[in-house]
């Protein structure tokens, strides 16, 4: 759903796991325009972690999944605080739901939109890091509680279940 909403100003790279799952979703991701980067915190954090510092410090954009590959399930992780920070820039909590979809039985309940059904994206306050006073851990639950607030009122919205 990120690919079709997307309309910053930058390009958009997509951080995936070098799992070969990750790879029909890198293929779909280029298939869309954007560029990936391989990598998660339990395949080539470090290396991954470079690439999107790389990535934000030549003023285009990196996606990331903010609770990590195996969660907790809506736990924001420090890496993506570091991340920005480390790169020089702000933080944007999206979020979405639709009138159709699957929650799959995966750790995190993903949720997989059906086509036909009506759908809303919500954008949180950008979250500045780089310019804060705030502790790593207090921008780390601010991030944590808007992309909540966000998802339960997209599904709610949607008339979905929420969390």
């Amino acid at each position: 759903m990120m690919f079709k909403v997307w309309g910053g100003l930058h390009k958009l790279h997509m951080l995936i796991s070098s799992h070969p799952d990750g790879e029909i979703i890198a293929r779909t991701t280029q298939s869309f325009g954007y560029g990936w980067i391989a990598g998660s915190s339990n395949r080539g954090g470090r290396r991954a972690l470079l690439n999107c510092v790389k990535t934000l410090k030549k003023g285009e954009s990196a996606g990331v999944t903010p609770d990590g590959p195996r969660g907790p399930r809506y736990q924001a992780s420090l890496g993506i605080i570091h991340m920005a920070r480390l790169g020089g820039a702000a933080i944007m909590p999206i979020s979405y739901s639709s009138t159709r979809g699957k929650f799959m039985k995966s750790w995190d309940r993903f949720f997989v939109p059906f086509p036909f059904g009506k759908g809303v994206v919500i954008y949180g306050p950008m979250i500045d890091v780089v310019g804060s006073k705030k502790s790593e851990e207090e921008l780390r639950l601010e991030l944590e509680t808007c992309l909540k607030d966000i998802t339960q009122r997209a599904d709610l919205y949607c008339g979905q279940e929420t969390a």
